[in-house]
């Protein structure tokens, strides 16, 4: 019985692991990204850099925008190639991978540790029918959607962050 509550507490870590990381990218991290770029693109194609930058600062938590005002910076310098363009995102957010990773090492964790104690219980003998399985299929799937957001942000920042640098080239082949 011991053994239960031992299964039961790491499986309940694992869960508030997992959740953690899912509520930071939910509400620290996201804006909708899709909209914010038109918005960036129109003021840029329409030559208003600095509203655009304006509009960058209205959500300074949030990944895309950070990277995108180093990026409008970058422009009104002159900068107009793709790869400065790349590297002054990278360095407003402080890396890609940085950024979009914050307290991805929680879901890892949580999802080791389900795992890991998963593979314990069926050791020991376990029923694959008893309760501890479900909670620990439960914390599984929190630790995955965990994981899961934060390559899905990654991916929709950077197609952000390609499509803003199309614009700023467009912009610039027209001063």
């Amino acid at each position: 019985m011991s053994q239960e509550y031992i299964f039961y507490g790491i499986f309940g870590v694992s869960v508030v692991l997992g959740l953690v990381r899912v509520i930071y990218i939910s509400f620290s991290l996201k804006i909708n990204v899709g909209a914010f770029v038109g918005m960036i693109k129109k003021l840029v194609m329409a030559n208003n850099v600095d509203r655009a930058m304006k509009l960058c600062k209205a959500a300074p938590a949030a990944v895309a925008t950070r990277g995108t005002y180093a990026m409008l910076e970058a422009f009104q310098n002159r900068v107009t190639d793709s790869v400065a363009l790349r590297e002054a995102f990278e360095h407003g957010v402080g890396g890609l991978n940085n950024a979009t990773g914050k307290l991805g090492w929680l879901s890892y964790l949580a999802l080791l540790a389900t795992c890991a104690c998963a593979g314990w219980a069926y050791q020991l003998g376990y029923d694959p029918l008893h309760p501890i399985y479900r909670v620990g299929l439960a914390a599984l799937l929190i630790a995955i959607a965990g994981i899961r957001m934060g390559s899905t942000l990654k991916n929709t920042i950077t197609g952000g962050r390609d499509q803003t640098i199309l614009a700023l080239q467009e912009a610039s082949l027209m001063r």
